[in-house]
């Protein structure tokens, strides 16, 4: 197969990605250590075609589904795979990030056109007069159609490949909303687990002068509610604003001032660049607010800084949980980056990188900054940057210290009052 999906990534990843994403369920007032559910690709066909009726063809509009194989059924490596900068996607994810999607349109003919980001429209033909072959541009290719859904697949090559491109009827309006970049992969209102939607604004462009849709991804779901987390890192801001770094052992989520930004509806606060029914979807959510003692020790293990002091001994300094907070924005804790985003595991490659030598990463968790983001960690190898959970410990200082996923997928700490980026988190209900 001519696999222009490899084409398709690099090209739109290297125009820079300005993405949010979203889907599905909780309760009114989500505790944090619900039980999430487990992230999958996209929904899969769920039927066998039903029997084509003699003349039977698609009609309408369609938008790609997913790779699927020649039942239609979703395959993870037409799907997920790594683009230039190892940042694990899907086709779906990164075409409707960056504002495109392959589409089609049939008349009540049999006839239409192909539309992809990389090449002139292309003529689709059902009348080949070939039982289940359709003519797309110049070459004849199998398919399948379902006339129970609507939904059709087919083969872009003649020869064998595995790969099928799925469609799915689609509206005139969502297909707007997607080259608007305002479409998400689903309406926020049929959100599930792993889905992608619009919700908010921030300015993300090079030029630092646009507002932009923000892109979500739905990390847990559950009872008319979505947990939403950003898919790019936003900004870059000191947990607790303190240019003087007086009484740096009273900081907590509670009092810190990147909390007080994110739930300020005034015109210096992150919730200004929300609508009125967008705020009025979201939750207000209790949140556990735990430091992170144990979940450090077992991250680090035996490593020992230069003065051979070893992090986990520190570690058991065992810093007290703060108090619990209630929130409509805030940053993932820790505890929580391990639910949704799973256990380092993966050996450290850049030996040359103390402190990070010893530590396991995760790639799951790496994220990127937008167009608009200045300064901040980055980690060299994958570009991605350094992003702030809401949890602090006392692990290798007697200050407060905010632990922080690297750029490389790792985990560590750094002082509260060093801007570091953030990735906001909040739960909506999926209904207006």
């Amino acid at each position: 197969m001519k696999r222009w999906i490899s084409l398709l990534l690099a090209l739109t990843l290297l125009l820079g990605l300005a993405a949010c994403g979203a889907k599905t369920d909780k309760a009114d007032t989500p505790k944090s250590t619900d039980q999430p559910q487990t992230a999958s690709g996209p929904e899969k066909t769920e039927a066998a075609p039903t029997e084509e009726p003699a003349g039977a063809y698609p009609r309408g509009l369609f938008m790609l589904r997913h790779i699927g194989d020649e039942n239609g059924e979703y395959l993870t490596d037409g799907n997920e795979f790594n683009d230039f900068m190892n940042q694990p996607t899907t086709l779906l994810k990164t075409l409707y990030a960056d504002r495109t999607t392959v589409w089609c349109e049939l008349g009540e003919d049999g006839t239409g056109s192909y539309h992809d980001p990389f090449h002139d429209p292309r003529p689709l033909d059902f009348n080949t007069g070939e039982s289940g072959m359709l003519k797309f541009g110049e070459v004849t290719v199998p398919y399948r159609y379902d006339a129970s859904s609507g939904v059709f697949w087919f083969r872009e090559e003649e020869e064998n490949s595995r790969f099928w491109e799925v469609m799915e009827p689609c509206s005139q309006e969502k297909l707007d909303l997607v080259f608007q970049g305002m479409g998400g992969s689903v309406p926020l209102a049929e959100a599930k687990l792993g889905d992608m939607v619009c919700f908010g604004q921030y300015i993300q462009d090079e030029n630092q002068s646009e507002l932009a849709p923000i892109w979500w991804r739905v990390i847990d779901a559950g009872d008319g509610k979505v947990l939403l987390l950003c898919d790019r890192l936003l900004d870059s801001f000191s947990y607790n604003y303190n240019p003087e770094r007086a009484v740096l052992t009273d900081v907590t989520w509670e009092n810190c001032s990147l909390r007080a930004f994110l739930n300020d509806e005034s015109e210096s606060g992150f919730l200004s660049l929300f609508t009125g029914e967008e705020i009025a979807r979201m939750l207000s959510t209790r949140l556990e607010n735990k430091a992170a003692n144990a979940e450090l020790m077992a991250q680090w293990g035996s490593f020992q800084d230069q003065g051979e002091k070893k992090y986990s001994d520190l570690a058991t300094q065992n810093r007290a949980d703060d108090p619990e907070t209630e929130d409509r924005v805030f940053l993932l804790s820790y505890q929580e980056v391990l639910r949704y985003f799973g256990e380092a595991t993966e050996a450290y490659t850049e030996d040359d990188d103390y402190p990070f030598t010893e530590m396991k990463v995760n790639p799951a968790r790496i994220a990127y900054v937008t167009d608009a983001v200045r300064g901040g960690y980055y980690d060299n190898a994958t570009g991605g940057g350094a992003w702030m959970t809401r949890t602090l410990c006392s692990s290798h200082s007697e200050e407060d210290m905010v632990v922080y996923i690297t750029g490389g997928g790792q985990v560590f700490d750094y002082y509260t009052y060093v801007p570091l980026f953030i990735r906001p988190a909040v739960w909506v209900r999926t209904e207006g």
